[in-house]
């Protein structure tokens, strides 16, 4: 039996997918701009503003399916500004932390979504699709991104937070080794 104030499943996946978003703007946000877009050959020659706008940008196709009923996540608009200037990216974060947290409210007038897998002009490119499957895609899409720029920080010499770029189901798991470690003790 679920505890008495866990969140409903899909309102969970519309937290977490928002949180991230909020904690990846948090962490960017006092990063010098050349840091932010500075390609850096180690890690084959991404930046944490590509990375950054990859992730922004897969948001703004996740939100813009929900109005039309069609997810297109090659539809990308590839903004460069995302992409080189830290003060539009993370102001980018936060609208659209707000935009799936406004969302959650109107998750049950959601109906099932179609997803496109190819461009061929068929009406067989799309796939049927669920808000909650889409927002599970997204966030291990950009827990994965998140810890490349994670990767990326840390070979500038910078400390970023315990579990960012982890994902959720693996932080609870870790919590839940360490108070059971600690119980045995």
């Amino acid at each position: 039996m679920p505890e008495a104030n866990a969140c409903p499943y899909s309102e969970c996946l519309f937290d977490e997918n928002a949180a991230l978003l909020e904690r990846t703007a948090a962490l960017l946000e006092d990063l010098e701009p050349d840091a932010y877009a500075t390609v850096d050959a180690r890690c084959l020659g991404g930046s944490i503003g590509g990375h950054t706008r990859h992730c922004v940008e897969f948001y703004q196709c996740f939100l813009a399916g929900l109005e039309s009923g069609r997810i297109d996540y090659d539809a990308r608009a590839r903004d460069v500004r995302i992409e080189n200037e830290v003060a539009h990216a993370v102001a980018a974060l936060r609208h659209i932390a707000e935009e799936i947290r406004d969302a959650s409210a109107r998750q049950d007038t959601m109906h099932l979504l179609r997803v496109i897998e190819n461009h061929t002009g068929s009406d067989t490119d799309w796939s049927a699709t669920s808000v909650g499957r889409e927002l599970r895609f997204l966030l291990s899409h950009t827990v994965h991104h998140c810890a490349l720029i994670a990767i990326l920080l840390r070979l500038r010499g910078r400390t970023v937070p315990e579990g960012f770029g982890t994902a959720p189901s693996t932080l609870r798991h870790r919590a839940a080794q360490k108070a059971s470690s600690s119980c045995a003790a």
